[in-house]
């Protein structure tokens, strides 16, 4: 078979699954099996495609049609300005919490010696997208599952970081120093219960419900974890939080009730405010 046939018969595949954008997914699930770059496709239509490799390619193309995520199928996600190993033990870093990275990068000096958390750590993706930025920062990723922390620790390797990063696993900050940390990052599950359902088949049947199910109000996690951040923090850290778009305010009360400060209210680019910045005065 020749490559422009197979992108033919790839593209009507994900076409009846109702994927977005079917030609572009299915060129690059191809890209990906051959190793090949996009411009080869469009240059050489008729490459001759082997057996075998149009077996790997149809198998990519079905995992993608039943809507597993493309990540997933290719382990790899790029956050910020690098690339993460991912599979189905972490969420997938989303485009949003890139503008936590940028909030502490436009706030801080790159020269400066810090310690950073990041509760609930899945891939690590932003911990270690921090500490590639900031070369004298020391982070710490916590997480409660051990497979995410696997998939931590691949990427740590990855961007030989190992000496600067240690993983935890733990629930949320409960077993660690007090005062120790300058910054505190979180991501925690916020969907509620009742909404984990209407969720895309993408994300439902796919990423761990662990790191979505926020509790009956999207709020339980959230609440659980402030106690134990606030004693992790140094007297002025600051923290940061992302929420979920419709939780600002009842988030904003929980902080308050647990001496963190309000500093900022950062929107995603559809203007709903998802990332609450705040500061400890101990």
């Amino acid at each position: 078979m020749i490559l422009s046939k197979i992108l033919d018969e790839g593209s009507q595949l994900l076409k009846k699954s109702n994927i977005g954008d079917p030609n572009r997914e299915a060129k690059l699930l191809i890209c990906h099996a051959l190793k090949i770059n996009e411009h080869e496709i469009i240059s050489k239509p008729n490459k001759i495609i082997s057996e075998k490799e149009i077996q790997i390619i149809n198998k990519l193309l079905i995992k993608r049609a039943k809507k597993e995520p493309y990540a997933y199928i290719i382990n790899k996600k790029y956050f910020f300005d690098m690339q993460f190993y991912v599979n189905k033990n972490v969420l997938i870093p989303r485009h949003e919490t890139e503008n936590i990275i940028e909030n502490v990068l436009k706030n801080k000096d790159k020269n400066k010696a810090l310690n950073i958390l990041d509760l609930g750590t899945g891939s690590g993706a932003i911990l270690l997208t921090l500490l590639n930025h900031l070369p004298y920062a020391y982070g710490v990723g916590v997480d409660i599952s051990f497979e995410a922390l696997r998939v931590a620790k691949k990427n740590t390797d990855k961007y030989n970081l190992s000496n600067r990063c240690s993983l935890i696993n733990g629930n949320w900050g409960k077993s660690l120093k007090s005062n120790y940390f300058d910054i505190l990052i979180c991501n925690p599950p916020y969907i509620d219960e009742n909404s984990l359902h209407n969720l895309d088949n993408e994300v439902k049947k796919y990423e761990p419900i662990i790191a979505l199910n926020g509790g009956k109000d999207g709020l339980e996690k959230f609440s659980n974890l402030l106690p134990s951040a606030y004693n992790c923090l140094k007297n002025n850290g600051h923290a940061y939080f992302e929420i979920g778009f419709d939780q600002s305010n009842k988030a904003q009360s929980l902080l308050k009730k647990n001496k963190f400060e309000i500093k900022n209210i950062i929107k995603d680019i559809s203007g709903f405010e998802r990332i609450i910045k705040t500061v400890i005065k101990k």
